[in-house]
This record gives structure tokens, C-alpha cells and sequence, in this order.
């Protein structure tokens, strides 16, 4: 089993939402974990007081993490507005730049997923700010309905990886649907909207995951952790990601990019 290791981009300032409740809702959920004891009273602080820095995202810091431990992992990012996901395009294109220069793959963090011309120009913007001859997708917040993987074959995409099972990758089209195995909120919240397990429960979860996989006989096991939560504003969540990077390694897991298990994917076709 092979591990391919993605990064969603939600957001990049705290700016972009003054026009929406995201602040507000940040700033309540922040309390809500500190008063049922999942944060403590120096992680609440570290979170408010981050507001008045305008800086949410953490791509910087994960880049530099991922290309310490040797990670080939896949950034995806927006080139559309929608559903909270409110950067502009040209922070997106600059953004796009910075993580191909430092040796990274992107994707697109795709917002339409039911108007196939929609879907087109996302992919199309992509590949004008990226210069990338092909690319591949996650759906923001994994929305999708019966014809979404048909539009994105039809559109171009090589691959997506949107939905949340426990299977294999397998063809559809011209792309390759790698299902989505693990990810940071569903493993650290629990189903819900605010964080539910501390660190022990959540690694104890998450090797029960990656178990369960090797059950399945999962050849292409994904992960997907928010750079957002890359930061000592939440503890939990860094914690956790550094210590799932360790615990794959030790267990001696080979990393792969999705372009690259795509590659291999194809010459067994």
C-alpha cells in the first residue's frame, strides 16, 4: 500500500470573509472547544488573538515540514469563488507559482460540480495560471452529484479524488477516481462540527483506518490534512499530522503523488 499525502486550501486571510460569518463562527467554535476542555485556555488565545494578524493560511510552514520528511504531497486550491471559499484569483495564481517552485503538485480545489461549462473554466483558469498540460481535483467540501465525474472526464481532469470511501482508485472515463480514505476533521471531529477527540484517541482511529485499508486490499491509500490546521492555533490537529507522517514512515510506507500513482495506474491499462 502506497500513501499519497493532499493538502485542501479553504482559505488564505482572515480579510477575505469580512463580508460573511466565517470570523464569527471561527471565534464561537473556538470557545465551544475551550469550555467542553478539547483546547486550553493558551490555544483559545493563540487563536483570537491570530485574527488581527489576517494570516490563516499555513502553507509556508507545511511546505517546509512536508520537504523535510521527503513528502511528494498535492496541494489543491481554488481558482473560483463559492461556499466559503472566498480568495481571489490572483492570490490563487501567486499561491499556484510558490508551491510548483518548491517542487510540490497542485490541483484544483473545484467549486462547481454540477454546470460541466462551470467546471470548464475552472479547469481551464487552472491550467493557464499553473502552465500544467494536465490536472487533477478535489471537490470543496467533496460535493458531488451522478454526473460530476462524468463532467470532470469530459472537461479534461485526469484524476479527482472527492469521494469518501473505502475502495480502491478505478477508472472512469478518461480519469482515475481515487476515493478519499482519511481526513483531519473527519478523524479529529468525529462526524461533527467542532473537535471531539484529543490526540491519543485520534492517532488510536486513524491506525484503525489504515488497517482497515489493508483489509480492502487499498493499493493507493489518500490523505488529506487543511494547511489551516498546520499551526500551534490548534494543536491537536499539528500534533496529529506530524505524528501520522512519523507513524507511516516507521511502518515503512512508500509516498506518491497522485500524478505519479496516475502514471502507474495507466500503464496497466
Amino acid at each position: 500500500m502506497k500513501i499519497i499525502i493532499s493538502h485542501d486550501i479553504d482559505h488564505l486571510s482572515f480579510r477575505e470573509h469580512l463580508s460573511d460569518l466565517f470570523i464569527l463562527k471561527y471565534i464561537v467554535r473556538a470557545k465551544i472547544e475551550w469550555l467542553a476542555g478539547k483546547i486550553g485556555l493558551s490555544e483559545l488565545y493563540r487563536r483570537l488573538i491570530r485574527i488581527f494578524s489576517n494570516k490563516l493560511q499555513n502553507l509556508d510552514e507545511l511546505m517546509d515540514f512536508d520537504k523535510a520528511q521527503s513528502i511528494p504531497s498535492t496541494f489543491f486550491i481554488g481558482v473560483n469563488q463559492g461556499k466559503g471559499l472566498n480568495y481571489p484569483a490572483p492570490e490563487a495564481e501567486k499561491w499556484i507559482r510558490r508551491i510548483m517552485d518548491n517542487g510540490f503538485e497542485i490541483g484544483v480545489h473545484g467549486v462547481n460540480y454540477e454546470n460541466i461549462n462551470e467546471i470548464r473554466k475552472e479547469y481551464e483558469r487552472f491550467i493557464r495560471y499553473s502552465g500544467k498540460k494536465k490536472a487533477g481535483t478535489r471537490m470543496h467540501y467533496l460535493r458531488m452529484d451522478k454526473h460530476t465525474c462524468e463532467h470532470l472526464s469530459d472537461c479534461g481532469y485526469i484524476y479527482d479524488s472527492s469521494l469518501y470511501e473505502m475502495k480502491p482508485p478505478h477508472f472512469y472515463g478518461t480519469l482515475w477516481e481515487f476515493p478519499l480514505h482519511i481526513m483531519d476533521s473527519y478523524i479529529i471531529e468525529a462526524g461533527g462540527y467542532f473537535q471531539k477527540r484529543k490526540l491519543a484517541e485520534a492517532r488510536e482511529v486513524t491506525r484503525q483506518r489504515i488497517s482497515l485499508a489493508a483489509e480492502n486490499k487499498v493499493e493507493y491509500l489518500t490523505v488529506v490534512f487543511h494547511d489551516i490546521y498546520y499551526a500551534d492555533t490548534f494543536i491537536t490537529w499539528k500534533q496529529w499530522y506530524e505524528w501520522l507522517i512519523s507513524y507511516l514512515k516507521k511502518e515503512g510506507f512508500e509516498f506518491i503523488s497522485y500524478d505519479n500513482a496516475v502514471k502507474e495506474l495507466n500503464t496497466r491499462l
